[in-house]
């Protein structure tokens, strides 16, 4: 027995020392070492477990964004193949990016090990990774936006809802990111339409601007909801509005809620300016 427990001793698989990756920095330098997917995928189940340096806030900051960026840009068409085909391998680390992404930061807004007391709310509007947000649920026409029926795309989407209209209605001193914000609405407001969910922007009272109505206005003759994003190509928005267009029909919301709101602007401009003559 003792020669039996000699030679499993001897063979023993983790008989040699194991350390942890210490830091974001080694875990790229390996990450950009890797080449089977095997190693890929273990590499992006730890990332955003691998320990924070202590370091000042704003590199910590930085940090963090680049950890949520570089998921994105890795889990960049996860979704997007037929299905009649295999697979490439590109793909499945895709997928596996994917869904660490899901898990570690959409299901949790930014509360995760290494990211523990982390405002998401306010990480998610840090203009490095709004923005890179934004690349990732726009390229492609949306192809890596969540409107599948499977956990992974159930929580994306519950988050991207959350962003939208949170993003939305944003206010900050910064002009700048103000501006960035702003100028995302047409953007976002694809993106509820591309998800199928373009009367949110109404149900929620998203304020609508110029620029988002165009877009609204043209995905309206060009996106049919009713399919799931299939193109549509209507000559004008009463013909889309005819087809049940729930964006052609959220346009003409928008617009008569626009003509009703000024004409109350008017009359009440009218009762003023008659108070007014009647004082004189």
């Amino acid at each position: 027995m003792e020669t039996v427990a000699k030679v499993v001793q001897e063979s023993d698989p983790l008989s040699r020392p194991f350390r942890e990756i210490s830091s974001w920095s080694e875990w790229k330098k390996k990450w950009t070492a890797v080449t089977t997917v095997e190693e890929a995928f273990g590499l992006l189940h730890v990332g955003f477990a691998v320990p924070e340096k202590e370091v000042k806030f704003n590199a910590l900051e930085e940090e963090r964004a680049d950890r949520v960026q570089l998921y994105l840009e890795v889990s960049n068409g996860h979704a997007f193949f037929p299905s009649s085909q295999k697979r490439t391998l590109r793909q499945k680390v895709a997928e596996k990016a994917w869904k660490v992404l899901c898990n570690e930061v959409f299901a949790s807004r930014g509360r995760m090990a290494g990211f523990t007391g982390t405002d998401w709310s306010i990480f998610c509007t840090t203009p490095a990774v709004f923005r890179k947000l934004l690349w990732f649920f726009t390229v492609g026409e949306g192809q890596n936006l969540p409107t599948k029926p499977t956990h992974d795309h159930d929580v994306a989407r519950k988050f991207l809802l959350w962003m939208i209209s949170f993003v939305w209605q944003l206010e900050t001193p910064d002009r700048d990111q103000e501006k960035l914000y702003k100028d995302s609405r047409p953007l976002m407001a694809e993106m509820l339409c591309r998800m199928d969910v373009p009367e949110i922007i109404h149900r929620s009272s998203l304020e609508v601007d110029e620029p988002t109505l165009t877009r609204l206005k043209k995905l309206a003759l060009s996106l049919d909801t009713k399919f799931s994003g299939h193109r549509a190509f209507y000559r004008n928005v009463d013909e889309a509005v005819f087809y049940r267009s729930r964006i052609a029909e959220l346009v003409v919301v928008i617009e008569a809620s626009r003509r009703g709101g000024q004409f109350w602007e008017n009359q009440r401009a009218r009762e003023e300016a008659a108070k007014l003559a009647v004082r004189a």
